[in-house]
């Protein structure tokens, strides 16, 4: 199983992300091997392009390094019967070529993909991939390689349980250069530090993200019991210093997250945590009670200061929220990554004012900053598609606003890759773009 190779640097608008180990994969390979099947985790997308620092102006993004990964040789070794690619959008051209070369090379192996973008787009999956999975990968994966599927367009089977999934072994992934800690909330010391994806779904219906349609709507979570033995017997296998729960609603169930605080109390596990998290659900009371099972920072996606906004994308989510939970969040001493987005559809100057207003009342402890793309198919991404209303939309299905370019000039600087990227594609498109005022 691959990741499908990153773009270089200045060759996508999109940054690259926080150098953590592809759960997803690891999911898939111990469901296939708990029936019987070999696998191997091939990280394209870490460990095969150029050796890239960090984007300055991106907070989150964590330096990759090259691990000198000779594709041929490990398919040669390996001898697989099937190829199976993890595709994010910002790969998708790049993975077009991989296909090309792979089917050319290995015409008896069977070519499968999945994850975000054949999801969202799986028309636009090239024709050398014989198996393009919508959705969750693991029934999905089972079937094709024991012969039970043959279709080309495979709808996955969601999980209903989680439990019912083996867990990812991290004997894959612990020895390579990841990301072993929790950098983008002050603790540089803290290592190692796993990520854990314990929870799918999302209940909510912000306009601009387009999770749900990946993960669906209803959240499942694996039980706090299983969840804490597992930290449990990570901690004492690796001697692991604390757990970044990368998901997206991991504070999404109330009732899970009590269970899962209330035993982290009572086993007494030392172990610092963080994780993503909405505000408005959080109590004061419950905010103390996570402190004490460990919890030290928080990500929380503020998206916007402006009230106006904040209803318009249905965030669920007030100005007033963010200001009383940030309060109560500093007094306990957790820290917080934000992130904001500018140029929302119907967005005004006034409204980034007032953006710009609430993050320095909320002071977090970091914080990036993003101009609003269309990435398929967030209810904003199909509602501009449909109108036309962009100054391009590019074969990935990537969609640039209304004054995205001028706006990404003014956030991110003139020389910043991503804004370099866009420049390009403009021009190789003829492309006039509109100009906005921060």
């Amino acid at each position: 199983m691959l990741t499908a190779p990153r773009p270089s640097v200045g060759d996508s608008p999109l940054h690259f992300g926080d150098n953590r180990p592809p759960l997803g994969l690891g999911y898939i390979a111990a469901y296939l091997e708990k029936h019987g099947h070999q696998t191997k985790i091939v990280d394209l997308y870490h460990f095969w392009g150029e050796i890239s620092k960090p984007n300055p102006g991106v907070k989150q993004e964590e330096p990759f390094p090259q691990l000198s990964i000779d594709l041929d040789s490990e398919i040669q070794s390996f001898q697989p019967d099937f190829i199976g690619i993890y595709i994010q959008t910002l790969s998708y051209y790049i993975v077009r070529e991989l296909a090309r070369e792979l089917k050319q090379k290995y015409p008896g192996i069977i070519l499968m993909c999945g994850g975000p973008h054949p999801t969202v787009l799986p028309e636009s999956i090239p024709a050398e991939f014989d198996h393009v999975v919508i959705g969750e990968g693991e029934f999905a994966s089972l079937s094709i390689v024991e012969g039970r599927i043959r279709d080309r367009i495979i709808q996955g089977t969601r999980v209903k349980n989680l439990d019912d999934l083996p867990w990812p072994n991290y004997d894959w992934f612990i020895d390579k250069p990841y990301n072993w800690k929790l950098s983008i909330f002050g603790y540089e010391d803290l290592q190692p530090v796993l990520t854990l994806n314990t929870s799918r779904g999302c209940p909510y219906l912000c306009r601009f993200c387009g999770v749900r349609y990946v993960s669906g709507r209803r959240f499942r979570g694996i039980p706090p019991e299983k969840l804490v033995m597992k930290l449990i017997g990570l901690q004492e296998k690796y001697e692991v210093k604390g757990a970044y729960f990368r998901e997206d609603n991991f504070t999404s169930n109330i009732s899970r997250l009590q269970k899962f605080c209330d035993l982290m109390i009572e086993k007494q596990v030392n172990l610092k945590w963080a994780c993503e998290s909405r505000v408005k659900e959080l109590s004061e009371p419950l905010i103390e009670k996570m402190v004490k099972a460990g919890c030290c920072g928080l990500y929380i996606g503020v998206e916007s200061g402006s009230q106006r906004i904040l209803e318009y994308i249905k965030k669920k989510e007030s100005v007033e929220d963010f200001l009383d939970r940030f309060q109560i969040l500093h007094n306990h001493g957790i820290k917080t990554y934000t992130t904001w987005v500018y140029g929302f559809p119907t967005e005004t100057r006034e409204d980034r004012r007032f953006s710009a207003d609430l993050l320095a009342r909320l002071n977090p402890t970091f914080y990036d900053r993003f101009v609003y793309i269309g990435l398929p198919k967030s209810y904003f991404y199909c509602q501009l598609d449909k109108n036309n209303k962009y100054e391009l939309k590019e074969l990935n299905g990537i969609i640039y606003p209304m004054g995205y370019l001028s706006l990404a000039q003014q956030l991110y600087g003139q020389d910043d890759p991503r804004c370099k990227y866009v420049e390009k594609i403009y021009e190789n498109n003829n492309v006039s773009q509109v100009h906005i005022t921060l």
